[in-house]
């Protein structure tokens, strides 16, 4: 199986033309799926032998850890370490102030598989906003109406109004031919699964609402995206 991996806008640089590399669907294997895999391989020892010494292994290696000693295998090396201030030579480890920490580092065998994985590139997951729902809050009605000056509520994911650019906001734009689009003033609540924004002075007809925002799927990008949903809503 491949190294499946998407290109996503790299946060660190400034420059827009900056990607960086983020695995997907990458497969998890626990101690029953190792266990199989060895099996597989043509084991003659039981299922039930494979566990009983993967299970001693671990055992082991917690026993030398909570000892404070290293280990060194082909597969993977840990070393104790402590952080936090001492003050002064006749200072003494404090919980309160000293963390224990294992460091843990590829093995050579590890190392050596890890310069065998074969890449896949695939397509980047979407980390643009999307609406699912539009409530009046004045009519109660869902994805169908919409009260000038009212209450109105936008569920969905990625919906959170992020970056100081004028672009940014909720938009209404009335679809009749040369009509005006409104802004959104006043947002009351701003969160990635919910917006409830108080509508603009609006015309009777019908509109599509915009949202703009720079949020992304976990941080604010350097990319404007922009979700219109996709219903029509009328203004009575």
């Amino acid at each position: 199986m491949n190294l499946k991996y998407a290109l996503i806008e790299s946060l660190i640089t400034a420059d827009t033309s900056d990607y960086t590399a983020l695995v997907q669907d990458t497969d998890s294997y626990g101690i029953d799926a190792i266990t199989q895999k060895m099996l597989d391989k043509g084991s003659t020892v039981t299922r039930a032998d494979v566990l009983a010494v993967l299970t001693n292994f671990f055992e082991v290696v917690e026993q030398i850890t909570r000892e404070g000693g290293a280990i060194h295998t082909d597969l993977m090396q840990s070393r104790p370490s402590i952080t936090g201030v001492f003050n002064g030579a006749d200072d003494k480890f404090d919980p309160k102030r000293h963390q224990i920490h294992t460091n843990l580092n590829p093995g050579k065998s590890l190392k050596k598989a890890t310069e065998q994985i074969i890449t896949q590139k695939v397509d980047a997951p979407q980390i643009g906003p999307h609406i699912t729902e539009v409530k009046d809050a004045v009519s109660g009605s869902i994805n169908t109406a919409l009260t000038s000056e009212g209450a109105v509520e936008l569920v969905g994911n990625g919906l959170k109004i992020a970056g100081l650019d004028l672009a940014t906001g909720v938009w209404f734009h009335n679809l009749a031919i040369g009509a005006s689009s409104y802004k959104v003033a006043t947002v009351v609540i701003n969160t990635d699964k919910q917006l409830i924004v108080t509508a603009p002075t609006l015309p009777a007809g019908e509109y599509h609402i915009e949202l703009r925002t720079f949020q992304g799927s976990r941080n604010i990008t350097k990319t404007l995206h922009t979700t219109t949903f996709p219903t029509r809503l009328r203004v009575s």
